[in-house]
């Protein structure tokens, strides 16, 4: 199934879009010597390194011109508030590793779920009365 790890949350100047999409992940990685699973405690301690470095590879895989992101984390997170800026990492990592918070869970779109089944699929009844010719 494939995911959608963006979110859209409110940073600095206004809404934007996060997304720590596998290129962001392993640049993370190299960057910090960590994973992401570990990265989530390093934010939730608000290591503010780790924070720049999430909100900025997060606005990276969400579309935003590098230098735009980089300046952007420079500018909100040294004059946000270290709780925000932490929360909001915590998110973008969290959004990485299991999907965006309003994305639905299921099969894949274009595969039938349960619920768009028609109660004929649904059933373990043959549909017809008639009997099968031998």
């Amino acid at each position: 199934m494939a995911r959608n790890a963006k979110i859209r949350a409110f940073f600095g100047d206004g809404d934007h879009d996060f997304a720590l999409l596998i290129g962001q992940c392993v640049e993370l990685q190299e960057l910090t010597d960590c994973g992401l699973g570990e990265m989530l405690t390093r934010v939730e301690r608000l290591r503010v390194k780790d924070m720049k470095e999430v909100l900025r590879l997060g606005l990276i895989g969400a579309g935003m011109p590098k230098e735009e992101a980089f300046r952007k984390v420079e500018r909100h997170v040294v004059a946000g508030e270290l709780g925000v800026c932490g929360a909001l990492a915590f998110r973008v990592v969290a959004a990485a590793i299991t999907g965006a918070e309003d994305e639905p869970l299921g099969e894949e779109k274009g595969e039938p779920t349960a619920e768009s089944r028609s109660p004929e699929e649904k059933s373990v009844l043959p549909t017809s009365m008639a009997q099968a010719q031998p």
